[in-house]
């Protein structure tokens, strides 16, 4: 095993320590780059969350107000058999009141379950530019 003296000895130190800074420099941005992108997805986390907590919480209305037209509407057909035409308008309305209140939940539903494509957008996008950018340079 011989050492390699003179010029093209000191230019491989050199060009050992430059890319020994070059990596510890490297290392750091990936670490802070490693950082923000959990940081997108923690944050995008919590509005999924929230989205989903939304969710249940209108399929569960969802289903109140669906068995209560149900409901008003068997008393309707009760009050079309009893001769009280007072009571009929009263009943009559409810089951209307509470379909259109059931139509707007479903509505509501649709809507929300329609954003679940546009969550981690940005996280997707982040580690899709990483990794491109990792592959260009290995």
């Amino acid at each position: 095993m011989s050492v390699v003296a003179g010029p093209s000895a000191g230019k491989v130190a050199i060009e050992l320590l430059d890319a020994v800074r070059l990596a510890r420099t490297a290392s750091g941005l990936l670490i802070e780059h490693a950082t923000s992108i959990a940081e997108a997805a923690r944050l995008d986390w919590a509005e999924e969350s929230a989205r989903l907590k939304k969710f249940m919480l209108g399929m569960q209305l969802l289903a109140v107000l669906v068995g209560l037209t149900l409901l008003y509407a068997g008393v309707l057909i009760v009050a079309l058999t009893w001769n009280t035409p007072y009571r009929m308008y009263a009943i009559a309305v409810l089951p209307l009141l509470f379909a259109m209140a059931s139509y707007l939940a479903w509505r509501y539903l649709g809507q929300l379950s329609q954003k679940r494509e546009e969550r981690f957008a940005i996280v997707r996008t982040e580690l899709s530019k990483t990794l491109y950018l990792l592959r260009s340079y290995l």
